[in-house]
């Protein structure tokens, strides 16, 4: 009987502990930036957003762009070839992050989820000409991978709802179909799978991907 109780009171005293945890953890905040240029951000958040969407990316991007050269560029090649492919698109992958340090800096409408002093999300959204054809396009929404499953995805999604839409303009986003966590998570906040609205010009941009747009930015049929 008192290793029952015992048991019990264990089993209490975890789940206050989870409890308090939960509701001890700061709240989301979110900061918006017109853009990621020297003179609006500081160089420790800079350094923090560009780690935290390569870490996000880094194995989805590399699946998709090797996925890319043995189906579409070169789906002939095998053997020793297809070593070397790897080897090119490893080369490739790791050219772009280092590209990423400079190239972000030209990010415009880019919005920052912290935890306390902690940065934990990203993404930015502008009126898209690449995969449409001039809708608002959120874009590198992404989360600490460390902090996955805790919710933040989802809040980053209902702020960029909320600050993203502009009257007579679709809010649109892309995403890999492989990734169906993220794709039941927008899908759960009113986005719904619809045809390519344009042609990129970058073939690799739309690989393997789908575009989904937010229904209640949709006019009446």
């Amino acid at each position: 009987m008192i290793k029952i109780w015992f048991g019990i009171a264990v089993l209490a005293v975890g789940s206050l502990s989870a409890y308090f945890y939960a509701n001890l953890k700061p709240t989301l905040t979110f900061q918006h930036f017109a853009s990621l240029s020297e003179k609006n951000i500081s160089s420790k958040d800079y350094a923090a957003i560009v780690k935290l969407h390569s870490e996000a990316f880094i194995d989805s991007n590399r699946r998709n762009l090797l996925k890319y050269y043995q189906e579409v560029v070169h789906p002939d090649v095998a053997g020793v070839a297809s070593t070397l492919m790897e080897k090119k698109v490893d080369e490739m992958v790791e050219r772009s992050q280092k590209n990423k340090k400079e190239s972000f800096r030209e990010i415009e409408n880019a919005f920052i989820a912290r935890r306390g002093e902690e940065v934990v999300g990203f993404f930015d959204c502008y009126e898209d000409h690449e995969v449409s054809d001039g809708q608002i396009l959120i874009s590198n929404l992404c989360v600490k991978k460390s902090l996955h499953g805790q919710g933040i995805g989802t809040a980053l999604t209902k702020h960029a709802i909320a600050h993203c839409r502009k009257p007579g303009k679709e809010l649109i986003l892309t995403v890999y179909k492989d990734d169906l966590s993220a794709l039941h998570v927008y899908e759960k906040l009113g986005f719904e799978k619809i045809d390519l609205i344009a042609d990129p010009k970058n073939p690799f941009v739309f690989f393997n991907k789908v575009m989904m747009r937010y229904r209640d930015n949709i006019d009446a049929e």
